[in-house]
């Protein structure tokens, strides 16, 4: 029996009224800092120019040929992370037309779904609504929303992976274990969505599954009524998730084969590694630990968290040391789903050998549900949980709300920044203006250097957002981080229509195989630019200076 009751006194239209409140300001705060800081720009990052592009391409395709065509294409064409993000945004630009700022918002859409459910299933935790905002005001203190990469700000699968997982353990608790067949049901929608979002979960759901059926049959086996009602839940959930993402999946297994095992796996996997994480075994296996507490959950989350459960472990201690009261079955249920929930995915990025900081924001929803257990185990203990949580929910929601009001407030670009970033725009407007001059159909962009400031994806996403322009550029050099033969690295650079080329290296930027190799033929490859191109400008910005070439009218006859 659970020994907190629910909430008395309490209207339940306030209630929904004080949550809507909160999404508001969050939705304003999103507008604000998207118009101001965000969509004016070229879009950064090479997978936000990468889904964008595509994302473009598909709805122009659903214009021409419908959308029933336009969407069918895209899922052939096999994509190795996810579909249903683009798919979205398509289905959303036939209302709002095709804008970055449409794209970016179903990133909000997402985070506002994150956060009813993160409000329902702390408030079931207890049967009070305070316990609900402790948790929403936790998620609004938390990094990630407006980290970078793989936030609000950046359209790409990481952050709408990250809020429909942490709905789905949201809405494991909400089901008590799979008891209740009814959210069991949604659960397993909401697993084969998050799985044909981001394909990896579907690894994370099977792993999660199996284990709760083994544990769940060994406890049915004696006979236990509420074990044959998880079975059957689970059951259910489970199918919903097979009829839902196992089609998508095994559509797309060629790209997701070729994707990790050629790319995260293999050489290309190694090279990153090579370039990107060499610090020992410690640090490889404590990185995605780490990064979630500290560049996802924040100082903010855990100082709040462990200042709470140390002031209700200290107030008990004044109470005259009361005995705690018996475990809540509840509690400890949820504690399972979310240890479970957290190892998991932990493991399994773990074992990649690569290191991404925004791929660790799907573990954030188990780290604030174990940081709010702790917390409200304490207060439970102390004795006078019911006030304390109350004047603990309105800080958590008042701390993060001026948080992300400050920081949305402070993070303006400062002036060199976005000098450097119209300085990038400039050059995209030079590229561009440049293949409108070209008679060339599918033009071939090559770059000495890696950065996200400009290749093919970018300039696509670019000149389509700004000139309405989809155009249908591909990437020569630079589309690899190995290297390959000398001559044929020339061959590429000779048949290319764009050429971008580094005068002045900018700092910090990373080494790879192929970074090597430009720099050791960096001779030879301006020699090339100099007989068979003709100069469209330099351009510095980030520390770096580049120059543009185009294809000489000769060579384009």
């Amino acid at each position: 029996m659970n020994a907190w009751p629910y909430p008395r006194g309490i209207p339940r239209g306030f209630t929904w009224a004080a949550l809507l409140l909160i999404l508001l300001v969050e939705t304003v705060l999103f507008f604000w800092k998207a118009n101001r800081d965000v969509v004016r720009f070229y879009p950064r990052r090479f997978d936000q120019a990468t889904y964008l592009s595509l994302t473009y391409e598909t709805y122009e395709r659903c214009r021409s040929a419908g959308f029933a065509a336009g969407v069918a294409e895209l899922v052939k064409r096999g994509i190795p992370n996810g579909i249903l993000l683009p798919i979205e945004a398509v289905t959303l630009f036939q209302v709002t037309g095709a804008s970055r700022l449409s794209a970016l918002s179903l990133n909000l859409l997402h985070f506002v779904v994150l956060a009813v459910a993160l409000f329902l299933a702390c408030r079931r935790l207890t049967g009070r609504s305070t316990t609900g905002f402790l948790g929403v005001g936790l998620l609004l203190m938390a990094r990630t929303p407006y980290f970078w990469p793989g936030g609000l700000m950046d359209f790409r699968f990481d952050f709408a992976a990250s809020c429909l997982f942490g709905t789905c353990v949201c809405l494991a608790i909400l089901s008590d274990g799979f008891a209740r067949t009814g959210i069991s049901l949604l659960a397993g929608v909401a697993m084969g969505v998050c799985a044909v979002t981001r394909f990896l979960t579907l690894g994370y759901f099977g792993i999660l599954g199996l284990a709760a059926f083994l544990l769940l049959l060994r406890s049915a086996r004696a006979e236990n009524a509420a074990a044959m009602g998880r079975l059957r839940g689970l059951a259910i959930a489970a199918a919903a998730l097979g009829m839902i993402g196992c089609p998508v999946v095994w559509t797309n297994r060629g790209a997701i084969q070729a994707y990790y095992l050629g790319e995260h796996l293999g050489d290309v996997g190694r090279a990153r590694v090579a370039a990107e994480f060499h610090r020992g075994a410690a640090a490889f296996f404590a990185y995605y630990p780490f990064t979630v507490l500290v560049r996802h959950a924040g100082p903010l989350v855990i100082a709040f968290s462990l200042g709470a459960a140390a002031l209700a472990w200290r107030f008990r201690s004044r109470a005259g040391g009361r005995e705690a009261a018996p475990a809540n079955e509840r509690l400890k249920t949820a504690a399972l789903i979310v240890a479970a929930s957290f190892l998991v995915p932990c493991a399994l990025l773990t074992a990649d050998p690569q290191r991404q900081p925004d791929v660790a924001s799907i573990l954030l929803v188990p780290v604030l549900l174990a940081l709010l257990l702790l917390m409200v185990t304490g207060l439970r203990r102390a004795g006078r949980s019911e006030r304390a949580e109350r004047i603990g929910a309105a800080a958590a929601v008042a701390a993060g709300l001026g948080f992300q009001l400050i920081g949305v407030s402070l993070s303006r670009a400062p002036p060199q920044e976005s000098q450097d970033l119209a300085e990038g725009a400039r050059l995209q407007d030079a590229a561009f203006s440049a293949l409108r001059r070209s008679s060339s159909v599918v033009p071939i962009i090559s770059v000495d250097r890696f950065r996200d400031s400009f290749d093919a994806n970018v300039l696509r996403a670019y000149a389509y957002e700004r000139h309405g322009v989809l155009l249908r550029a591909r990437q020569g050099l630079g589309s690899s981080v190995l290297e390959r033969p000398d001559d044929e690295v020339v061959g590429i650079l000779a048949g290319s229509d764009l050429v971008l080329l580094t005068r002045v290296p900018a700092p910090g930027a990373l080494v790879f195989p192929f970074t090597r190799q430009m720099e050791r033929i960096q001779s030879r490859l301006q020699e090339v630019c100099a007989s068979r191109f003709v100069s469209e400008g330099r351009f510095r910005f980030f520390g770096g200076e580049v120059e543009l070439f185009s294809a000489s009218s000769a060579q384009r006859r």
